[in-house]
Formats: C-alpha cells, sequence, structure tokens
C-alpha cells in the first residue's frame, strides 16, 4: 500500500473515475477526509480503498520543545528524516516547513549545506508536516513559512502542488496571504514564481516571497552564498522585479544575517541601503546569526546590532530584527540540519 497523501482533488477524482467508477461527490469527500481529519474515508469505498492506500502519518522520530517553540523529526518511509518548527506567534502559530533534506547550495552559515543535497521531499512529504502540528500536536496554525530545510524552488512542483492543496478550501483552507516562500536567490526558480504570479490564477501573486540576501555586495555575498557566483546580485534583482510581489507592501522580503566583522558594520549598512532603495515596499529581515555544530562566525555586539537596524531606518528601509527562537535546540534560521542518516 502507498500513502495517498499527496493526492489533489483532481488526482483523487481521477482516481475514482477511473478505478471505483464514482465521481465528485466521493473524491470530495474523501479529499475533505484526508486533510481534515487525516483518514483515508469515502462512505462505503473504505475497504477497497485500504487495499491499495493508506492515509497514515509517519512517525514523529524526534520531538524538542524550548520557551514554546517545538522541533519535531518525522521518520520517512527511506529512513531519512524531515525537520519542522512550530513557532508561537503572539497570538498564533506558525510552522515553518522542510521542502528537501539536505540542500545543493552549501551556505556558508548553514547547518541545512553542510549536509549537501540528499533528496526531495514529495508533496506529500510536505504536506505530513502541517497536519502532524495539526492532528498530532494539536496546533493551530495561521501561517506557512518555507523556511526550513532545502531550497523550496529547486523543488518547485512539489512546492507548489502541497501549497495548493494547504490553501484549498476542502483542505487545510489557508489563505495564501498566508505563505510564504524563502529562497536563497534562485533565479531559475523566481522567474518560474513570476510566470505563475503573472496568470493571477489560483492566487499566487499573494504568496510571499523572502529572498536570502546576506551579503551588501557580491565579494561578500558570493563568500557566504556560491548561489551568487551563479546569479549575482544585479541578476537577482532584475529577476525580482519581475515577480507580482515586487513593489507591493509587505509582499516581498530580503533576509539579512548580521555576523560580526563580516555583514555588519557602517561601510555594509551603506552597500545595503544602496542596493535596496530603489524597491519600491521593501521590507528587510535582519537575522543575528545563530551559531551551528562548528562556529566559525560570531554573533555582532547588542550595540550593533542596534545601531545597524537604525541605520537602515535612518536610509528610510522598512527593517524588522527577527531574534531567534528555539536556538537552543537548533530550530532557529541556519540551524537545521539532520545528520543521522
Amino acid at each position: 500500500m502507498k500513502s495517498i497523501i499527496g493526492h489533489s482533488y483532481e488526482d483523487l477524482l481521477r482516481l475514482m473515475e477511473e478505478r471505483f467508477g464514482r465521481g465528485k461527490y466521493h473524491a470530495k469527500m474523501l479529499f475533505e477526509n484526508i486533510y481534515q481529519k487525516g483518514l483515508l474515508s469515502a462512505g462505503k469505498l473504505d475497504g477497497q480503498l485500504k487495499e491499495y492506500y493508506h492515509a497514515d502519518l509517519p512517525p514523529v522520530s524526534s520531538k524538542e520543545e524550548e520557551g514554546g517553540t517545538i522541533k519535531f523529526l518525522l521518520k520517512l518511509e527511506d529512513g531519512f528524516e524531515s525537520e519542522t518548527i512550530i513557532l508561537p506567534m503572539e497570538h498564533y502559530n506558525t510552522l515553518c516547513v522542510s521542502s528537501q533534506i539536505g540542500c545543493r547550495w552549501s551556505c556558508a552559515f548553514c547547518e541545512t549545506g553542510k549536509m549537501g543535497m540528499k533528496r526531495n521531499l514529495s508533496a506529500g512529504e510536505i504536506l505530513v508536516q502541517l497536519m502532524t502540528a495539526q492532528l498530532v500536536f494539536k496546533k493551530e496554525i495561521r501561517n506557512i513559512v518555507f523556511m526550513g530545510m532545502g531550497e523550496p524552488f529547486d523543488n518547485f512542483d512539489n512546492v507548489i502542488k502541497a501549497i495548493d492543496i494547504f490553501s484549498h478550501h476542502w483542505a487545510m483552507n489557508l489563505n495564501k496571504k498566508n505563505i510564504c516562500i524563502s529562497t536563497v536567490g534562485n533565479v531559475d526558480g523566481i522567474n518560474r514564481f513570476s510566470e505563475l504570479g503573472a496568470t493571477k490564477r489560483n492566487d499566487y501573486h499573494k504568496l510571499h516571497l523572502a529572498v536570502s540576501l546576506n551579503g551588501s555586495n557580491d565579494e561578500v555575498r558570493s563568500r557566504l552564498m556560491p548561489v551568487n557566483q551563479r546569479w549575482p546580485m544585479a541578476k537577482l534583482k532584475t529577476a525580482l522585479e519581475q515577480t507580482a510581489q515586487y513593489g507591493k507592501k509587505y509582499l516581498l522580503y530580503l533576509e539579512y544575517i548580521l555576523i560580526k566583522d563580516l555583514t555588519d558594520g557602517i561601510h555594509n549598512g551603506c552597500q545595503l541601503i544602496e542596493f535596496v532603495q530603489d524597491i519600491p515596499n521593501i521590507s528587510l529581515n535582519l537575522i543575528p546569526y545563530n551559531p551551528g555544530s562548528d562556529d566559525q562566525y560570531e554573533i555582532p555586539e547588542q550595540k550593533e546590532l542596534d545601531r545597524f537596524h537604525r541605520q537602515l531606518i535612518n536610509g528610510g528601509i522598512r527593517t524588522f530584527t527577527r531574534y531567534s527562537q528555539g536556538d537552543q535546540i537548533m530550530a532557529a534560521c541556519g540551524q537545521l540540519g539532520n545528520k543521522r542518516k
């Protein structure tokens, strides 16, 4: 038997018609039961369905908690483990989901990059992360951020299929405006994303896009992020201009990690302002560096974090400093990367 999780409504409708001679009524019933309740149920067809499929969630192989932040690992069928974070906000929970096991881009500050690329997650393996948070841990999730392990645009089709099911009103019914995709700056993926947004189909233009910048110039960014050697900052900026999110308030974010004596300081602040100041309605998230398993960098002192923030604000940039949640359990930005396999 194989998992039915990951099937869209259209997939289930074809299944009902071709294998069971049924139609929309049973497909809708099955779709709702899978994603709202975690049940393989379509009325009198239950017995036949169970001959071929199951809707079991993967076992939780590890769970750690720090200050309300929960990091959990799911044991997948081939032995690999996905990593997911439940982040408590003031009035709701955000789920940080993974799209891959490992990552090919090898960012110098990122634990996931040190793993190398293992494989993509299927749409079903992305979906079970939310289902586990809701059905096992009983957490109400309002926001989804693709900021866990992996580069979402390297797994484009499965990520978009999972988002379509996350947001389907018969499934999880999450608004696309509450879903954010974070990329290292994969220009090929950004271009595909722009094509989707241009159609205005399925509300893809409402998705948030976050881009890891992490350098104020090409030299520093290439040192930290090999992706910059393929797509330097000017090419990245040009690609962003084509997205539906460009110029829309709170739909396009740049993320910038502050590392002592490398990305902080007045000069980096000036260069960063120069790069972003002509991007309309841009929002910039400053993220103090989160130490990994073999620390080669340091966090700037608090007074420098505050000074850098003020410099950007005074330069006319909408700026937020995002302090870590769950850094003691390796659940913060840049810390995900299970090495047990």
